[in-house]
């Protein structure tokens, strides 16, 4: 899959991407469950194991290999991770551009990608989005 356009990481998010790649670490923050901070921006817990194992999450979600290599970094801590939600959404967009290209039905598109048909319209049409719905339209 081609690399979605390079916007910066947040810190919390860089240091990941350091050790097992960009790619697997926007995977990791998409897989994890949010928590909000006083409805603020968004932030994903981590609690990195000191000894990897097939069986944790982690290992399933980035591979045993990239999990042992996030415990040797971060063995033992709980990371706190900064949203990436307009980078993870690139990359799902990429994601479902590929699909669409390769003539997947859309019902199927949208639900690996866990999105209604109609956000695979818009994305297909290449219309705006913002927080899965049509951004308004600017005014000039």
């Amino acid at each position: 899959m081609e690399e979605v356009a390079e916007k910066e990481l947040p810190f919390s998010v860089q240091e990941v991407a350091d050790v097992i790649g960009r790619q697997k670490a926007l995977h990791l923050i998409g897989r994890l469950h949010c928590k909000s901070t006083n409805g603020r921006r968004q932030k994903y817990k981590l609690h990195v194991p000191k000894h990897a194992k097939p069986h944790f999450n982690l290992s399933k979600i980035i591979g045993l290999d990239d999990a042992k290599a996030m415990s040797k970094e971060f063995a033992g801590i709980t990371l706190h991770l900064a949203g990436c939600a307009e980078i993870i959404r690139d990359f799902r967009n990429q994601g479902i551009e590929n699909a669409i290209k390769r003539n997947i039905p859309t019902k199927m598109i949208a639900s690996w990608f866990g999105v209604t048909t109609r956000q695979i319209r818009y994305i297909r049409a290449g219309l705006p989005q913002r927080c899965g719905k049509l951004a308004p339209r600017r005014q000039e």
